[in-house]
């Protein structure tokens, strides 16, 4: 298992949602497979996109309280 955060900035189409300009970080758990020390094999397992699609501004965020 690998745990990462990515970052960048929207500038161009993603997932049909026109380029916002905006940045976003994004954290995800992948299952990551290894022989002789190379990597052979990662599959997505997990990635916040509620909270990137927040950050892009195509969903409301969430308050508390």
């Amino acid at each position: 298992m690998t745990f990462s955060t990515w970052t960048g900035t929207q500038r161009g189409e993603f997932m049909d949602i026109p380029a916002t300009g905006r940045s976003v970080t994004v954290e995800a758990w992948t299952l990551d497979r290894f022989r002789d020390g190379q990597l052979t094999e990662s599959r997505f397992i997990i990635m916040d996109i509620a909270g990137m699609l927040t950050q892009l501004g195509v969903i409301p965020g969430l308050t508390v309280g």
